[in-house]
């Protein structure tokens, strides 16, 4: 898409040997991918929208979701959103990997989620943004779209 519509996509991955697996699957389109070795919470935190611009599309899928580290997978995509508010354009959607709502509601009307972006939804609903869809694993949430999705 991004090289579409004359965009930019960003991957970050702490591990190198990780990046180059992506970088020979996204061969072709290279030109517009910037391949990052980093932290992600850190990357997003120090993301410079000077020379980057705004993020339009954040897209999570850190760590693995497997019982012993559910915590701490839970905590990390919580922490990259909070990080990367302050980078994320005025009108922009954010897609959680590996996130499902359970059936229940948690106070203030949005549903509960298991997954990865169990800590996450419930954060970005209280930072105004709305929960677009939940299907498939994953979640879409979105601040300043139209209103025709809302709580």
């Amino acid at each position: 898409y991004a090289a579409q519509v004359g965009g930019r996509a960003v991957t970050v991955d702490l591990e190198p040997a990780n990046l180059e697996v992506c970088r020979r699957v996204t061969a072709p389109y290279a030109p517009v991918v910037e391949y990052v070795a980093s932290d992600s919470v850190r990357f997003l935190r120090e993301w410079d929208q000077e020379q980057r611009g705004a993020i339009h599309l954040l897209y999570l899928d850190s760590l693995d979701y497997f019982e012993h580290q559910r915590a701490a997978s839970e905590e990390h995509h919580r922490a990259e959103v909070a990080a990367a508010l302050p980078a994320l354009a005025a009108g922009c959607l954010i897609l959680l990997d590996d996130t499902e709502p359970t059936g229940e509601m948690l106070p203030g009307g949005i549903p509960r989620f298991t997954g990865k972006g169990a800590r996450a939804v419930p954060y970005l609903w209280a930072q105004g943004f709305a929960l677009e869809w939940a299907e498939g694993g994953q979640a879409l949430l979105s601040r300043g779209a139209p209103d025709r999705m809302r709580r």
